[in-house]
């Protein structure tokens, strides 16, 4: 029974994924980026419902308010697909770094895009963390700092940090 409980929302998850990215490209042109990312999380909510509905698996969060405030960096360990489609949930809204291959996906990969996400070449090494300071600058005004100290220290460091994949210090 539980295998045609997965084949179910297998099917639903595809289906439903397409259409809702046809649907996500077309409404997310007219829409700043705080409504692209409500569009995203309604994804996120009716997979998360499905899943619960069909295979019996919820979640529970904890440690939800360790979650700093403001601009932050969350790095999730990627072992499932859940996580993808829960952090539209859990999370406020996001900038994702993705590898590029999945942009290339029609629909869903220009939905990924109209979202800011930052697509890297995964087999660029250094170059790759590069990337994504410079386009990390783009999508959040600077680095994501809320100090100017912070800031400044940041860009004078940014060689070092792409060499090093070291989080940056906060100042203070």
């Amino acid at each position: 029974m539980q295998r045609l409980r997965s084949v179910v929302f297998t099917c639903f998850f595809f289906a439903w994924t397409f259409f809702y990215g046809i649907f996500f490209c077309v409404a997310a042109a007219c829409l700043p980026y705080r409504g692209r990312f409500a569009l995203a999380r309604f994804w996120g909510v009716a997979i998360l419902a499905v899943l619960k509905a069909t295979c019996r698996l919820g979640y529970r969060i904890e440690g939800l308010e360790n979650l700093p405030e403001g601009n932050h960096i969350a790095l999730m360990k990627h072992s499932s697909s859940w996580e993808t489609f829960a952090q539209t949930v859990i999370l406020p809204p996001q900038v994702w770094v993705l590898k590029r291959e999945l942009t290339w996906i029609p629909f869903v990969g220009w939905g990924i895009l109209l979202l800011r996400s930052i697509a890297v070449n995964r087999g660029g090494g250094a170059s790759a963390v590069r990337q994504v300071v410079r386009a990390s600058r783009m999508a959040c005004g600077s680095w994501c700092f809320r100090k100017a100290r912070a800031c400044r220290r940041a860009r004078r460091a940014a060689t070092a940090r792409a060499a090093h994949c070291s989080p940056p210090r906060p100042a203070g």
